[in-house]
């Protein structure tokens, strides 16, 4: 990764031994607060896991996880697009992800690609690019959100189901070692009421947006959240997958 001596947390922050979403609102929207640090509990269970070797951070941005997976991974490659609204400074490779990559067949032994495959208009390209940059038996670690609104538009095209994310591994030669909901019922509730309290009132929505963060917090661990969310499987905000490399034939190398 460029520049390693000079990165700086940002989406997430380590508090003690547990990932978190950062607090400062230039990294983390306060109605995002809920969902971040689910998300960030979410990762942190698939990266501990799974994350080992030569890595490849897709769609890096200001590559927010790096903090935790660096001691993981043994060598790290950060690859984003020019037009990422991100600073750029880590970005090994820049590349549009609906491409074949400029990278060599079977040279990573973990590919993480976190709230990415959503931004991507032919993710079976992308797919089928990771595999074929995965050593055999190596890792696809990443997350997608689901119970979420439309964010960096115009370039929001999909939500995937657990459904639709086995069929898209099984057809790209990847097999799943791992893939679960983050967030229930309760969860998307909040979230989305955090949301609209945001922009409810120019003085006290930052407030009410934080009072709902931390209610729905409350709501989750209560006895009536566990309640509410125990057959909310179904509606998540959104999934965590760990998918393996299996023993498939790949195109030649870039």
């Amino acid at each position: 990764m460029k520049n390693a001596a000079s990165w700086t947390p940002s989406k997430f922050v380590m508090l003690g031994d547990v990932l978190r979403a950062n607090l400062d609102a230039n990294y983390v929207a306060t109605s995002s607060r809920l969902n971040a640090d689910l998300l960030a509990a979410a990762l942190q269970t698939v990266l501990t896991r799974f994350a080992h070797g030569s890595l490849l951070d897709l769609g890096c941005g200001s590559v927010p996880l790096y903090g935790f997976y660096q001691a993981l991974a043994e060598r790290v490659t950060c690859v984003d697009w020019d037009n990422s609204t991100h600073n750029l400074r880590h970005v090994d490779l820049t590349a549009d992800l609906n491409l074949p990559l400029a990278l060599p067949s079977a040279s990573f032994d973990t590919v993480v690609l976190t709230d990415v495959l959503e931004h991507i208009a032919a993710p079976h390209v992308l797919l089928a690019e990771i595999r074929r940059v995965l050593r055999t038996d190596g890792m696809l670690l990443g997350t997608v959100p689901f119970m979420y609104k439309l964010h960096e538009e115009p370039h929001d095209y999909h939500r995937y189901t657990r459904h639709s994310l086995i069929a898209m591994a099984r057809d790209s030669g990847l097999s799943v070692e791992f893939l679960e909901p983050y967030g229930q019922g309760t969860d998307v509730l909040f979230d989305v009421l955090a949301k609209i309290l945001v922009n409810a009132h120019w003085r006290w929505g930052e407030t009410w947006a934080s009072w709902a963060h931390k209610l729905g917090f409350c709501m989750r661990t209560s006895k009536l959240g566990r309640h509410l969310n125990r057959n909310q499987l179904a509606l998540p905000l959104g999934y965590v997958f760990a998918l393996r490399a299996t023993q498939l034939p790949f195109p030649k190398e870039v």
